[in-house]
């Protein structure tokens, strides 16, 4: 739909911006659950290693981070669609 800025609506605004997060989000999650593995396996193969065991941690707790920062901002766009839309079509699925 290519539209002239005059002729845009703000419904039309929003839908570019879900369809932007659409395709922002599900490679953001899989970056954060690769974070979130990688720590585990630091922790769970250099648990000799006090440094290494900490390191694992911080990365697993980046992951949670990420991992909640995602799913809140995915609840939040569902949120806005229903209370300004009435309705679950600006949804973003995987």
């Amino acid at each position: 739909m290519s539209l002239s800025p005059k002729n845009r609506s703000f419904s039309d605004f929003i839908y570019e911006i879900v369809d932007m997060i659409d395709y922002i989000i599900p490679p953001i999650v899989l970056l954060t659950t690769i974070v979130f593995m990688y720590g585990i396996v630091i922790y769970i193969f250099r648990s000799g290693d006090e440094n290494k065991r900490k390191d694992g941690i911080r990365y697993m707790l980046y992951g949670i981070i990420g991992l909640t920062i995602m799913v809140s901002v995915w609840g939040i766009v569902r949120l806005l669609s229903y209370s300004l839309f009435g309705d679950y079509l600006l949804i973003p699925q995987f």
